[in-house]
């Protein structure tokens, strides 16, 4: 999803979840997270390395200064490259009544990474 696409998937993925979530359970406050993920971006990281400067570790969290501050926005490394450079990934919260501290929303970010295959 691109970034100009979230306001569109708020209008319809998260009010459709609100929806059958009031006519499952009757109210419309079931707490959950809605996390849109962007794969293909830009953004690089480095980090530094006795003068020089490498990939970051896995797990690796940036969620200050190059994101948005109007926004519930992280970038995370998930995965170890042996050559070239990692590409981060783009997490944006787009509702979050689950209310999870940020630390905690992104270490589980990271462990689900890992359950793909």
């Amino acid at each position: 999803v691109g970034e100009g696409q979230i306001s569109n998937v708020y209008k319809t993925e998260v009010e459709l979840l609100q929806t059958a979530c009031e006519k499952m359970y009757g109210t419309p406050t079931v707490p959950f997270t809605f996390v849109v993920v962007t794969k293909r971006i830009s953004t690089r990281f480095f980090a530094p390395n006795s003068g020089t400067i490498k990939n970051p570790q896995p797990g690796t969290v940036v969620d200050t200064v190059v994101t948005d501050p109007t926004k519930y926005d992280f970038f995370l490394v998930s995965q170890y490259v042996r050559q070239g450079t990692v590409n981060p990934t783009h997490y944006n919260v787009i509702e979050d009544t689950l209310k999870l501290p940020p630390d905690i929303m992104q270490r589980l970010t990271f462990k689900l990474t890992h359950m793909y295959y």
